[in-house]
């Protein structure tokens, strides 16, 4: 057996040079420079979706000051904003991050334009369906027994968030349409 002095000995010996050796063959040649122009790219985008993510965090924290009651209210309703409303236009900007990026790559750069319109057109007209079931959120709400209080506050907060509906469609396109140009510095 050995004591716990030739224990810990053992345990603060200077690594191996061989281990170096396996270590560094696992690293990539250049990757000092990859993780420069990857923190390039993604730095300003990291920024952006934590400033846009923000806006519902100080929504909360402010109505978690004012009780419980409209903590409970605000925090339905920017939940149901966010399934009903903003992740429709997340998703369906999404959609063009190929098909911008590929023919971008191609060169073809008026095609670029058409597929933004087209993108816009569609993202302005899924407004109207999620508008539909945001205008009648007390009503599910209250369906799915909620307090008529809790209810009547998420509606008004979801009727004060609603005309933001197509400047979150259009942030999240556009924020999109300049990432696969690589111009990152803009959506900021």
């Amino acid at each position: 057996k050995r004591t716990m002095d030739e224990h810990r000995d053992s345990d603060s010996a200077p690594p191996s040079p061989t281990r170096f050796r396996r270590t560094r063959s696992l690293v990539p040649v250049g990757y000092k420079t990859e993780i420069k122009e990857l923190a390039k790219l993604a730095g300003p985008v990291m920024i952006a979706q934590l400033m846009s993510f923000a806006v519902s965090f100080v929504s909360t924290v402010f109505c978690g000051h004012l009780g419980r009651t409209e903590l409970a209210g605000v925090s339905l309703a920017i939940a149901v904003s966010n399934v009903t409303g903003v992740s429709i236009g997340v998703g369906l900007a999404s959609a063009c991050d190929t098909l911008i990026s590929q023919t971008y790559g191609s060169g073809n750069l008026k095609k670029v334009g058409v597929i933004l319109q087209r993108a816009v057109l569609i993202l302005l007209l899924a407004c109207f369906p999620c508008w539909a079931i945001l205008i009648n959120t007390k009503s599910i709400l209250l369906a799915v027994r909620q307090e008529p209080e809790v209810a009547s506050l998420a509606q008004l907060y979801v009727k004060i968030f609603m005309p933001a509906l197509p400047a979150a469609f259009m942030f999240s396109l556009l924020s999109r349409y300049l990432q696969n140009q690589v111009s990152v510095l803009q959506v900021l």
